[in-house]
């Protein structure tokens, strides 16, 4: 900063640097389910959000992927869990499109009630009913000349606008005239209105029908015969001795609402669970006493969890623009649906099938019918094209109508050795299946695809774990295997038992076996369960009562109080087969309970991280390194930023090592590791060297027996 003239100036520069902080006990898991995103990771911070989500585990679906989010929920707060998905079809119910019953006046005579100077009083009788049980009987006193710009005002203090829920009639009129419509505010065939004036009442307070009145106008743009009738009618006049009917009409042959579930899947079908017996599923209730606009409610498991308000009008609570029709629009205002206009009777023509002031529905069809169909209950001629039907008083139908035909997909298919495996594994470019894990944003440091034993799947995820470098997969031997012997073949690629041909050699991957068994509330009978889920878990719970560099195995971190027994109970000798094989052992000991009695990666070769505290540290370190030397990339390089580097991760070193996890390290970031063709290629090297801290996993104690004539000293 350069002073032009004398005066102070203030410059702050934040000259702090603190390191990163990283979660390690995020887990990501792969799997099916009857219901959710498809896909994607989805964050799950609780038990109750997984269900809400994903549904309940159950016996159709491949995999234990529910049941091993459960599990592991139990002791970290943080799972992404990614529904493996293809070929789903979403749980839908197709709702009919309706017309309330209505009449409109002409706009020239809409000024005109009473008298033609408005002197005399007006009385108008609304008939509502349905399917010929009366609704509403009700006449309606009209003010005349009480300070009244127009007849519309007029109207709608006698009848309102419909907006009320208890409302069953109302007033509406067009912006930019007076045209008048006085409409029901039910739709449906089974609705009719009628209409008649008086200027006097009898003494039994009906219409004088000796008072007859021309009040309004009907205007010429109701329904044309479809059967050859006489064209266009009009009716002359509203009057006691010339009444006026309003057809409330279903649009049989064109355009009807698809309600489809977000996503597809089974648990989305209206039904009920056969453990408790509580309704399961979506439903979607239409409630149309609204004015021009009507009610959608969404009922998930019975209750109503979701409402909207919206019409065929055109503002913001226009029907596409509240419901959604696709996940992907935003914003999403449904966690449970999505909506979409479906037509049959499609062609290139012009004729505007539903009109609204503001926008035409055809516009939102993508599609111009070449003419709707209606049906009017037997109320008039069976037939009628519908010419032009103002769009405010076309609503869905109510009732309540149940979801059904979801479909899983994939998630049911038995070939284990096809679609299915392709599904869980994905594909890279599409971030599919497990592939949505590959995301650095996620902090992923354990993953899982429980279940799944197909080398195909196994291999796939151990690749993924090296090449990202960003977690520590977990697998096992398929169930059934039943010998030790057979599980370190197997382990090998050696066995006849599943379809492994190579060994697994990796320090990304733990393995574990025999399989575990629980009792599952879900099914209410004792399951098995893959190991590797315990193997995570307990990854999971030293992170939250250790560090992630200490043995998630012993008494202390590794013992097991929800199985209930052990596929097999395993022999020093087994334990000490596995061990040498990289298998670590799921132990019933004897009174301590099961165990996990072993910390070792898949690495063959003996190093320091063919074992998982080692191997999770390093995940763990690279994960602050790279977070918290961000900020000096494009500073310049030369010893300044050189020795900024060396001091941010001699800090973090030093917190690892007062945690118990590096016994010694040193950092060299200085000349002779910048060297200038490394400068000159704009790189900046940072060389650590480092000596984990290592778990006692051998005990031994040395006893040494002596005479009476030696002596032991001190």
């Amino acid at each position: 900063m350069v002073l032009k003239s004398p005066g102070i100036a203030y410059r702050e520069v934040d000259a702090t640097a603190y390191p990163a902080t990283v979660d390690s006990s995020i887990v990501g898991i792969v799997g099916f389910a009857d219901k959710g995103p498809e896909n994607k990771a989805i964050l799950i911070t609780t038990p109750e959000q997984l269900v809400n989500t994903f549904g309940e585990p159950n016996e159709n679906l491949q995999g234990q992927g529910l049941l091993a989010a459960l599990e592991i929920l139990e002791v970290t707060n943080r799972i992404y869990f990614v529904r493996a998905a293809s070929g789903s079809v979403e749980a839908s119910s197709l709702i009919p499109l309706g017309v309330c019953p209505y009449v409109t006046f002409s706009s020239t005579y809409s000024n005109y009630f009473g008298s033609t100077s408005g002197s005399e009083p007006l009385y108008i009788k609304a008939k509502l009913s349905k399917s010929g049980t009366v609704l509403l009987d009700k006449i309606f006193s009209i003010p005349s000349g009480n300070g009244y710009a127009t007849s519309f005002e007029a109207m709608q203090t006698a009848f309102g606008d419909g907006t009320a829920k208890a409302d069953l009639v109302g007033v509406a009129r067009d912006p930019g005239d007076n045209t008048l419509h006085i409409f029901a505010t039910v739709a449906g065939p089974e609705y009719l209105l009628e209409l008649s004036s008086a200027s006097a009442l009898t003494g039994g307070g009906d219409l004088d029908t000796t008072k007859a009145v021309t009040c309004f106008l009907l205007s010429s743009v109701a329904f044309q015969s479809g059967t050859g009738g006489s064209g266009p009618f009009t009716i002359a006049n509203l009057s006691s001795a010339s009444a006026v009917s309003g057809y409330g009409l279903t649009l049989q042959k064109g355009v009807s609402y698809l309600i489809q579930s977000l996503y597809g899947g089974l648990g989305y079908n209206l039904g009920r669970s056969l453990r408790t017996g509580e309704v399961t599923g979506l439903s979607v209730e239409v409630d149309n006493i609204v004015g021009p606009y009507f009610n959608i409610y969404v009922n998930d498991k019975g209750y109503v969890n979701e409402s909207f308000r919206v019409g065929f009008y055109g503002d913001n609570t226009f029907i596409t623009e509240v419901i959604k029709e696709s996940e992907n629009d935003t914003p999403l205002n449904s966690d449970f649906i999505k909506g979409s206009f479906e037509g049959s009777a499609v062609s290139a023509t012009t004729i505007v099938s539903l009109e609204s002031v503001a926008q035409p529905i055809s516009d939102l069809f993508n599609i111009v019918p070449s003419g709707i169909y209606v049906e009017n209950a037997g109320y008039a001629p069976s037939s009628w094209k519908a010419s032009a039907i103002d769009a405010r008083f076309v609503k869905l139908l109510p009732g309540t109508y149940p979801l059904s035909g979801g479909i899983n997909g994939i998630a049911e298919d038995t070939d284990t050795s096809g679609s299915v495996i392709a599904t869980i594994i994905g594909d890279k470019a599409t971030k599919s299946g497990m592939y949505a894990l590959d995301d650095d944003n996620l902090n992923i440091s354990m993953a899982i695809i429980p279940g799944f034993h197909q080398a195909a799947v196994q291999n796939e995820l151990i690749t993924l774990a090296e090449t990202s470098q960003n977690f520590i997969a977990a697998c096992s031997p398929p169930y059934g295997i039943s010998t030790a012997q057979k599980a370190v073949d197997w382990m090998n690629g050696k066995g006849t038992f599943g379809d492994r041909k190579a060994a697994i050699n990796s320090s990304y991957v733990a393995v574990y076996w025999p399989h575990v068994q629980i009792f599952s509330t879900y099914t209410q009978r004792d399951i098995w369960l893959d190991p590797a889920i315990y193997g995570v878990r307990a990854m999971a719970f030293t992170d939250s009562t250790a560090e992630p560099w200490f043995a998630p195995a012993g008494f202390t971190r590794g013992r097991l109080t929800k199985p209930l027994d052990t596929e097999e109970i395993l022999s020093q000798g087994d334990k000490d087969a596995l061990y040498e094989n990289n298998i670590n052992p799921m132990v019933k000991f004897f009174p301590e309970g099961i165990t996990i009695f072993g910390q070792k990666t898949a690495k063959r070769l003996p190093s320091a991280t063919d074992r998982i505290g080692v191997r999770r540290l390093m995940i763990y370190l690279r994960k602050l390194l790279l977070q918290s030397t961000r900020a000096y990339i494009f500073e310049p390089n030369d010893p300044v930023t050189w020795e900024a580097v060396r001091t941010n991760v001699e800090d973090i070193l030093r917190d690892i090592a007062s945690r118990r996890g590096i016994a010694e390290s040193r950092v060299i970031c200085d000349a002779t590791v910048n060297t200038p063709l490394r400068v000159s290629r704009r790189e900046m090297w940072c060389k650590i060297i480092l000596r984990p801290v290592e778990a006692a996993e051998y005990i031994i104690f040395e006893v040494n027996l002596t005479n009476n004539t030696s002596s032991i000293g001190a």
